[in-house]
């Protein structure tokens, strides 16, 4: 189904269930389409639905009081009357119909800044949410290198723990090693001294 036809049909939705002229706003919600779509396609149905109802009005009957001047007078006096109405409803009809076209001009002005800023903020979320997205990413990857740098932080403080006690092991070591050297060095000196000759 086109545009046109499912403007068409909201507007017939409406009208039955308000009972009045339905706004461009509530048609183009309905009919799901853009506000420049919706504003021309109201008009045309409006104007449309006016001249169906002009048409199906009857004609009223000539009034009491005109008929009786008409009967009084002649019927050059009708006739001029009729063309002062027409010549009324004409000028009339002409200043509406100027104020109307203002007003679907300036409508469908609105309506295309309507479409516009639609658009840019449509823009403006989708450039949010790849800035959204890009910062989650750069996020992810700085937690996975605080992670590998803090584990290669607790790797080397446990090498290094591990690196003091070997080293205070190996100094252990080495002093208990002094010591049996030195113990075995003046055992060695003890058995190189002969004794002291024995005095009769």
């Amino acid at each position: 189904m086109d545009v046109k036809t499912r403007v068409y049909e909201a507007a017939d939705e409406l009208l039955a269930e308000t009972g009045k002229r339905p706004s461009v706003a509530l048609v183009r919600e309905r009919a799901r389409c853009s506000m420049a779509d919706a504003s021309r396609y109201v008009r045309e149905w409006w104007t449309k639905a006016q001249e169906k109802a002009a048409g199906e009005q009857p004609v009223p009957g000539l009034p009491s009081p005109v008929a009786e001047a008409a009967q009084r007078s002649t019927l050059a006096l009708w006739r001029a009357a009729i063309a002062a109405a027409r010549e009324e409803h004409a000028s009339a009809s002409a200043a509406a119909q100027a104020s109307v076209v203002e007003a679907q001009e300036a409508a469908d002005a609105l309506a295309a800044q309507v479409d516009e800023a639609e658009t840019a903020r449509d823009q403006a979320l989708a450039q949010l949410e790849e800035h959204r997205a890009r910062t989650t990413t750069q996020l992810e990857a700085l937690a996975a290198e605080r992670d590998r740098l803090s584990g290669e932080v607790e790797r080397e403080r446990t090498a290094r723990v591990d690196a003091d006690q070997r080293a205070a092991a190996a100094q252990q070591e080495a002093a208990t090693a002094n010591g049996v050297v030195a113990g075995l060095r003046e055992a060695l000196d003890a058995l190189k001294t002969p004794p002291s000759p024995t005095k009769p």
